[in-house]
């Protein structure tokens, strides 16, 4: 999952946010038994973490469904200059870097 998120795989971000809620509610499970301090203190922090996680995650959606419209105008309207499927990618690639220097 931590590669995934290094990566900015869309998939690896409700996993991640699955498997903190999973430890979460273990961690609550355990305190009620034991009371320590601890505990709540690395609850605390995963929950911070999990507000850190869906917030990366909105952004990552934010910037790929940006990236997919860019893309979706590049390729319905090819320049005459640009000849294969290729070449159109990155054509659009630079399009969007542009776009997202301008921001």
């Amino acid at each position: 999952m931590v590669v995934g998120l290094l990566r900015g795989k869309l998939w690896s971000y409700p996993a991640s946010l699955a498997a903190l809620g999973a430890f979460m509610f273990y961690q609550v499970y355990r305190y009620s038994y034991t009371h320590s301090f601890g505990l709540l203190v690395l609850t605390v922090f995963d929950a911070i973490v999990m507000v850190l996680i869906w917030h990366e995650w909105k952004v990552v959606r934010q910037h790929k469904q940006l990236q997919r419209a860019a893309c979706i105008r590049c390729h319905a309207k090819p320049s005459s200059d640009v000849a294969s499927a290729g070449a159109w990618f990155w054509a659009c690639q630079a399009k969007f870097t542009r776009l997202e220097e301008w921001k």
